[in-house]
């Protein structure tokens, strides 16, 4: 049984700790960090590239300035191509976990046919802060820059919403209630 879960959310919020918890209940990872890399690098300036590439590899030290949003079709199409031939690959379900700056409402929209369900993944802002704050030493200012006051923006478009303020063993109970839940609409 087939079907591919997305993983959006801010900076800082748990979307690696959800996505770890949906692998080790045997659910494929699709990475595409490496796909974005490439592609980043292709088609964007030096200086622009090497913005994102600092996001995703989370060296969010050396941010100097809020991350905008990126929209390109191309990009979008490429990222959509490349979870299209993953599909293809068995029946097993497949999780991808995109960075913050990845606009992906146009891959939600209904009949893209490529997202079966859109976890948005949430935290209470203070904790994000201080999250962010401890984990990778940043200033304030920082954190400011990777916070987003407005965290509602991407509920409309979700399937799902996790709110993260929870244990790690309550985490994976969800888990695994929403893994139950997608594979018995999928039946």
């Amino acid at each position: 049984m087939s079907f591919t879960i997305a993983i959006i959310g801010g900076y800082g919020v748990g979307k690696s700790i959800l996505r770890d918890h949906f692998e080790s209940l045997g659910v494929a990872g699709i990475s595409i960090d490496t796909l974005l890399s490439h592609e980043l690098r292709a088609h964007y300036s030096k200086s622009e590239a090497n913005e994102y590439l600092l996001l995703i590899d989370k060296s969010y030290k050396d941010i100097l300035r809020r991350p905008e949003y990126i929209t390109s079709k191309h990009l979008l199409n490429v990222i959509k191509l490349n979870i299209l031939m993953r599909s293809e690959e068995g029946k097993q379900p497949r999780i991808i976990e995109f960075p913050s700056f990845i606009d992906v409402r146009p891959l939600m929209e209904k009949g893209a046919g490529i997202l079966d369900y859109v976890i948005q993944v949430m935290c209470p802002i203070e904790k994000q802060k201080e999250y962010l704050l401890g984990a990778y030493h940043l200033s304030d200012e920082q954190v400011r820059f990777l916070v987003d006051e407005d965290p509602n923006e991407g509920c409309c478009y979700s399937t799902d919403i996790f709110f993260n303020a929870v244990t790690v063993d309550q985490v994976k109970w969800v888990c695994a209630q929403l893994l139950s839940s997608y594979y018995a609409l999928n039946r």
